[in-house]
């Protein structure tokens, strides 16, 4: 595929070409096409505006509101952390259980190096979706913001 041509499609397109198409798998990957203008503003703001760890106040804010726009229960403070976050669908059993881990913070005078503001949005394109399409089978998903000491 020429790079123009790539231009053209989506991220989830571009991973899933020539699959055959499950209802399932194109309802996942048309969520995330819906997405997708979001989740590279967040990417680019959460790079613009570098916190540290335990610090990332904007980040998180900005991770709670994309999942409350997509109607995502949310408990903000887990661990006794501030910045911290679980957002959890529950299916119809006990298992399996499925997480989507995000981190956000920078490093202290590199900013973003580290490349956590691609990890959240990929972590939120991921589990947004993933949610709200097995949201009815039996499956447990969570959305969780990882503490590290970078």
């Amino acid at each position: 595929m020429e790079h123009s041509q790539l231009g053209r499609r989506s991220l989830a397109h571009l991973l899933l070409l020539n699959q055959p198409m499950h209802p399932l798998k194109q309802a996942v990957m048309d969520a995330i096409d819906s997405l997708q203008p979001e989740l590279i503003g967040l990417s680019h703001d959460i790079h613009r505006t570098p916190e540290l760890s335990l610090r990332e106040h904007q980040a998180s804010a900005h991770i709670a509101a994309l999942l409350a726009k997509e109607s995502r229960p949310l408990q903000m403070g887990v661990g006794g952390l501030d910045t911290a976050f679980i957002s959890t669908t529950t299916g119809q059993t006990q298992r399996p259980h499925i997480a989507f881990l995000a981190e956000y913070d920078a490093l202290p005078t590199m900013g973003h190096a580290c490349g956590h503001n691609v990890i959240a949005a990929a972590s939120l394109m991921a589990a947004p979706p993933l949610m709200s399409s097995l949201g009815r089978q039996p499956v447990n998903l969570a959305c969780v913001r990882r503490h590290s000491l970078s």
